[in-house]
């Protein structure tokens, strides 16, 4: 009992709708690329994580959920560049536990507000670690549309090709590569296609040591159909198999791409072309890659890490300028997210929850109605 009177302190259960989003630079990967939150529909499907099975598939999207908003969101630095309202959700991995006993607990944890029973990322012990990339391919075809030649022939036009128009407007393709071990390689691809009755011919090497080929028919008309505008299509990556995926993005780093096996285990692949970056991201993120475009606008590169420590986010304020933000609902609740140009994993929106209150109600006794009754009548008169 409330000791000021006729009011008793009970728990009682209220419906809510809470907002977890994110700032509208933030795009979301769908089957068909890299989408605004203008541009998103429930048509559409979005890359997932299964925080359970921790595998990466393509779900419907339930709803697109975009607000008015007003207050501050918490911007993380430079590994992840994520803009999130206080209450977002992210998948982390809580630390327990020391030396032999370490272990870690995988659940959802709020950007900077706990929330039904949801941890605050902030309020994580050190050697926490937020969920950012990483997972089980399983987004990619079941059966092949195109040929594993003609997919690794396809990262080599886009590396090391380029179109060509004669004098008689004839268009055609060439490709040219120095290093003994690659031009083994297209040669294998060459005696492939000549194979299938295609013209793909090799000139002598030049001075430099460059052997130049010559792509017409029956491969041109292949290479323009799986990548038009010499582009990385999300409709061509969608139609691979896993095994082709990997098999064209390392033929892809073989051609502009860099490994460095140091320290830092640095993958880089070096594109001017942002359509084709763009494709690159989509490729890597289908394999469960994080990348991010560098600061000169020219290499995309690939993070070795699945996770973010708790204690690298050097968290701070910050206040929109549009005044909207906005998040996805959809199945598994993990999302694939790119926000200048840095992809991760982030939270899904849920609409509706429930959260226990304590609050105060005043007893109606005998005595009670009667006073009210009493006053009532008063007032009549």
């Amino acid at each position: 009992w409330h000791p000021h009177g006729r009011t008793r302190l009970i728990r009682v259960k209220i419906k809510y709708r809470f907002w977890a989003c994110v700032d509208t630079k933030t795009e979301a990967l769908t089957r068909e690329g890299w989408k605004r939150y203008d541009e998103l529909s429930t048509a559409d499907e979005i890359l997932v994580l299964d925080p359970d099975t921790d595998e990466i598939h393509w779900r419907p999207v339930d709803a697109v959920n975009v607000y008015d908003y007003e207050g501050h969101m918490v911007a993380w630095g430079d590994r992840v560049n994520a803009v999130s309202t206080p209450n977002h959700r992210w998948l982390v991995e809580q630390q327990h536990g020391r030396g032999d006993t370490l272990r870690y607990e995988r659940k959802i944890a709020r950007t900077e507000l706990p929330i039904d029973g949801d941890p605050a990322v902030s309020a994580l012990r050190n050697g926490s670690r937020v969920v950012v990339g990483g997972g089980t391919p399983m987004a990619f075809a079941d059966a092949p549309k195109w040929s594993d030649e003609a997919v690794e022939t396809l990262a080599w036009y886009i590396t090391e090709g380029w179109d060509h128009t004669n004098q008689t407007n004839a268009k055609s393709i060439y490709l040219a590569q120095k290093r003994e071990d690659m031009v083994s390689r297209i040669r294998r691809l060459a005696a492939h296609w000549q194979a299938e009755g295609a013209t793909f011919s090799e000139y002598e090497p030049k001075s430099d040591g460059v052997i130049t080929w010559y792509l017409g028919k029956g491969v041109k008309e292949a290479m323009w159909e799986m990548a038009p505008g010499k582009q990385i299509t999300p409709e061509f990556l969608t139609s691979l198999t896993y095994a082709q995926a990997v098999s064209f993005y390392n033929t892809l780093l073989d051609g502009d791409g860099s490994r460095s096996n140091g320290s830092k285990n640095t993958v880089r692949w070096t594109q001017l072309d942002e359509g084709r970056q763009d494709g690159f991201q989509m490729l890597c993120a289908m394999l469960g890659k994080r990348t991010t475009k560098t600061a000169d606008g020219e290499k995309v590169q690939e993070y070795q890490s699945r996770y973010v420590g708790t204690e690298y986010l050097n968290e701070r304020r910050v206040y929109l300028e549009d005044g909207k933000v906005w998040c996805p609902t959809v199945e598994g609740g993990i999302w694939f997210a790119r926000r200048e140009g840095n992809t991760y994993w982030t939270g899904n929106t849920s609409l509706e929850g429930t959260r226990q209150v304590m609050t105060y109600t005043e007893i109606l006794t005998d005595d009670i109605v009667e006073e009210q009754r009493a006053g009532e009548s008063s007032e009549s008169r």
